[in-house]
């Protein structure tokens, strides 16, 4: 009954029934319920994401968020196992949490969280679909540990004090959220995705998508210093 569900969602391309299979039995941690998390969670709540983990800083969103997405996949999508934490991700929980989940998607909207996530998925050795949307600005990119340049690689001189602005233009927030949607399945489907490697910027005001070539930092403080980097 549940592979029948959605079964339109993945009759396209390299979509069949095994990968269905596997996407049901996947688990994904969503880190972050604001309106980027939010689109995320509802794409690959549609493709038929078997177990979806929601996590939130309580510090910097109000818990309402992650019960309303509870809620709406409780109503829309009942078969899906869904679990939620209320709590912020530190050192005392995260094999814990993260543990627990095939791939991490970074929604969250600062740098102190992001990089905090990014340190994790590089400990645990998870992969990370990374992104972000701000006004009309949007990139994504996907980390994956002994393979890619982690978030701090790309970001060595970024305050983790950034706060992303409280808004997102709509475009922004559907662009980046569709393509950290595709790369999450991607992943989980043993894809080839063109976001390894790649940092991909959107702005809305003109409709760019821009490619740009990412690089390990030799001396990165997280991968370099924790082995992540094949040598």
């Amino acid at each position: 009954m549940i592979k029948e569900k959605y079964t339109k969602n993945i009759l396209l391309g390299e979509i069949g029934e095994e990968e269905k299979s596997k996407l049901l039995n996947s688990k994904v941690l969503i880190a972050g319920c604001g309106a980027l998390g939010s689109k995320v969670l509802a794409n690959l709540a549609s493709a038929g994401i078997g177990t979806i983990g929601l996590i939130d800083n309580p510090d910097d969103c109000n818990t309402e968020q992650v019960v309303s997405a509870q809620k709406w996949i409780e109503k829309h999508h009942k078969e899906i196992n869904i679990k939620t934490y209320n709590e912020k991700i530190d050192k005392t929980n995260s094999e814990k949490i993260i543990g627990e989940y095939n791939i991490l998607v970074d929604c969250f909207d600062n740098y102190q969280s992001k990089f905090l996530l990014n340190e994790f998925a590089v400990k645990y050795n998870k992969p990370l679909v990374h992104g972000e949307a701000a006004e009309n600005y949007g990139h994504a990119t996907v980390i994956i540990p002994h393979k890619t340049p982690c978030l701090v690689c790309l970001f060595p001189n970024t305050s983790r004090d950034i706060k992303l602005a409280d808004e997102a233009a709509g475009f922004a927030v559907n662009a980046i959220g569709a393509l950290m949607s595709q790369s999450a399945i991607n992943l989980l489907l043993g894809i080839q995705d063109d976001l390894e490697n790649v940092l991909l910027t959107y702005n809305s005001d003109d409709m760019k998508l821009e490619k740009i070539k990412l690089s390990f930092n030799p001396d990165c403080k997280i991968c370099a210093q924790q082995g992540a980097i094949s040598r």
